[in-house]
């Protein structure tokens, strides 16, 4: 479980977090939705430990995330960033093994067993086969597809990402999605072999896909949590339109139940 209890966090001398508490249980999907600049990504941050809070908790199983250090953190939660920022030396393979260096040696030398989930890694997103390409040469899709890969290598309890999809085209979007609400529910021969369920907070701003795949709904509002329900409590239209400032209708897809959102 992360718990973030009465959360405020913010720039130099500006808050944008306001007393945000939410629990993150594992084996769940939290959509993290609202206007920008209703502070997803400073949420995001402050959890990652990017950004250090100015009020409040963050707690993974009882443990103050804030107290620990980089390594200690890294083993508990991993993020897929909004913003790329890739050595542009290295190939895929490289960029995907720094996702297991808090669990290395004093040496920093990967085993054999690292470089088994390095490449199981990138094969979960299609990357396998491109292993030695270089960065540089990669679309801006293709670098997204390689950090959610690092973070996979990663393997943590906790999975945090930032607007995963927006460089993405649609396939790769559903994809995506479809890879973060497997890790948060392996299936029962998964389990079996030991695979733990993740607890997954991701900030998003396609309401229609999140209706899919997320298990819970966030809605941030100028720096507050505002409502947390199911897809279905929380993508109403007139909670949506109050808080995006913009009117909008949710009807039901008949092709399978899930809501669908529309400009009215």
């Amino acid at each position: 479980m992360l718990t973030i209890e009465n959360l405020s966090a913010g720039y130099k001398d500006h808050e944008v977090l306001h007393e945000v508490s939410l629990e993150v249980p594992q084996g769940t999907v939290i959509a993290l939705i609202g206007p920008n600049g209703s502070g997803k990504t400073t949420l995001i941050r402050a959890i990652s430990g990017i950004l250090h809070p100015s009020r409040g908790s963050i707690r993974y199983e009882g443990q103050d995330l804030t107290k620990m250090n980089v390594q200690e953190r890294s083993k508990r939660i991993a993020v897929v960033p909004q913003i790329r920022s890739l050595p542009p030396a290295f190939t895929i393979y490289e960029v995907v093994a720094l996702g297991r260096t808090p669990h290395l040696n004093w040496f920093g030398q990967t085993s054999a067993n690292d470089d088994h989930i390095i490449r199981q890694s990138m094969a979960q997103v299609n990357l396998l086969e491109l292993a030695e390409r270089n960065i540089t040469d990669l679309s801006g899709g293709e670098q997204q597809r390689v950090l959610l890969a690092r973070a996979l290598a990663q393997q943590t309890p906790v999975l945090l990402m930032d607007e995963p999809t927006a460089h993405l085209d649609l396939q790769y979007q559903v994809s995506f999605l479809e890879n973060a609400h497997h890790l948060a529910h392996p299936s029962n021969e998964e389990i079996e072999m030991g695979i733990k369920p993740r607890a997954v907070l991701v900030a998003i701003h396609d309401l229609n896909l999140l209706a899919r795949f997320a298990d819970m709904v966030a809605l941030m509002v100028d720096g507050r949590l505002v409502k947390l329900g199911s897809p279905t409590e929380v993508l109403q239209a007139d909670i949506l339109s109050e808080a995006y400032h913009l009117p909008l209708i949710t009807l039901p897809d008949p092709s399978n139940g899930h809501l669908a959102i529309f400009p009215k």
